[in-house]
């Protein structure tokens, strides 16, 4: 009798997380649907993650461990890879949580439709606000296809700008490995380019509407924010290597296709723009776009404004083009930024001036009842009683 092959393998990169390791786990163990492994790969951890991991495996035998020397969650997702032994991969981060039908959604889904990818919606878990649940939308919905089940050409111009998170994504294992499909060993991007590559490649693509994880967000870790500030060009050079991914698949000169990466692209570099915390990161970031055509690289100028789906950022990228150098684009930044706290306060200010009269009108409404109350005639309580004796002929009463 052969051996039962697991559905799921749930990749789940771990480095000094003991934080929120155990919650994590516990959401992942809690899930309706049962059949999956879950492959915690300890990439150098120096705090209490190997403990947490092994204690689990122990009571858990769905807990697989694999210990590595540290070299970037690249590089501990490959490692999950090459140990995963699931129908479906899914990849999660070892400080999330997980909405129990969460396995259970996509995997009817992905076998409803003998799907490539399932791409799922979720909520930001704001640590910074007592763990307040924040609406966020992982997945941009005016931008999807009608249909449940689509393909690359079905998404068209849309296609690299309806997804706005990289991770929590369930592929086909056998479709990953059959592609050469892998994370490159870059300390950011790396989760963008593994899906994006991906979906280049795919031929069925599924959507999961529902909101099936909580990502954490503001929990003071500031490792992230370190790594864009030391490799600030990530986002460009991201956007490089998807064009070649492009040209590769012959999509690229597809005018369709070509539209979505220039937005994809765009976004991409207002998203590194708002990053640069120091005057030192956005020369860098205006040294490369503006001074040496980095703009150019990714094909962002020379389109008419309706070609862009964002107005703000065409805009902005116009204003970026035309600075001469940082300095001038800091003061358009500084100005932009002064500009909307005023028209901030200026909103704010009307909404009070509205709160204010509609208090006015509710008390005049509140005063006049009462002036119409007190002029009303009294009714004797023999006519009142004949009244209701009129109205309800059969009552008791």
């Amino acid at each position: 009798m052969p051996r039962h092959r697991t559905t799921v393998s749930i990749v789940m990169p771990i480095f000094n997380g003991e934080r929120f390791l155990r919650s994590s786990l516990d959401s992942l163990l809690a899930q309706t649907f049962q059949d999956f492994e879950v492959i915690c790969v300890n990439d150098g951890s120096t705090d209490l993650s190997e403990s947490i991991i092994n204690e689990y495996a122990e009571r858990d035998s769905r807990v697989k461990t694999v210990n590595q020397a540290n070299g970037g969650v690249a590089s501990a997702r490959n490692a999950g890879i090459e140990n995963a032994e699931g129908r479906y991969l899914l990849f999660c981060d070892d400080d999330d949580l997980f909405a129990s039908n969460m396995l259970e959604a996509m995997v009817g889904t992905m076998e409803r439709n003998n799907a490539d990818i399932c791409i799922p919606n979720g909520y930001k878990l704001d640590m910074a606000d007592n763990e307040r649940v924040v609406d966020f939308n992982f997945i941009n919905t005016k931008f999807l296809p009608e249909k449940e089940c689509f393909s690359p050409r079905d998404a068209g111009k849309y296609l690299l700008n309806f997804p706005t998170f990289f991770i929590y994504k369930m592929y086909r294992l056998s479709f990953v490995r059959e592609h050469g499909v892998f994370f490159d060993a870059r300390r950011a991007e790396e989760d963008a380019l593994f899906f994006t590559q991906a979906l280049l490649l795919s031929e069925r693509i599924t959507v999961v509407k529902d909101r099936l994880f909580y990502y954490r967000v503001n929990a003071g870790d500031s490792v992230s924010d370190l790594i864009y500030q030391q490799d600030i060009l990530a986002g460009y050079e991201s956007m490089l290597t998807v064009k070649a991914l492009m040209m590769e698949c012959g999509m690229y000169e597809d005018a369709a296709f070509h539209q979505s990466y220039v937005n994809r692209a765009l976004t991409k570099t207002m998203d590194y723009r708002s990053r640069t915390k120091n005057f030192e990161s956005l020369s860098t970031l205006f040294g490369k776009l503006v001074l040496e055509d980095g703009l150019n690289d990714m094909d962002l100028l020379g389109h008419e404004p309706d070609y862009y789906y964002n107005l703000q950022h065409y805009q902005e990228l116009q204003a970026l083009a035309s600075s001469e150098d940082a300095e001038e684009y800091l003061f358009y930044l500084f100005d932009t930024s002064r500009n909307n706290l005023v028209l901030e306060k200026r909103r704010n200010r009307d909404l009070k001036a509205k709160v204010a009269e509609q208090k006015k009108q509710l008390a005049k409404k509140t005063q006049e009842y009462k002036d119409f109350r007190a002029r009303a005639i009294p009714i004797n309580p023999q006519l009142k009683k004949a009244l209701r004796k009129l109205r309800h002929p059969f009552s008791k009463r």
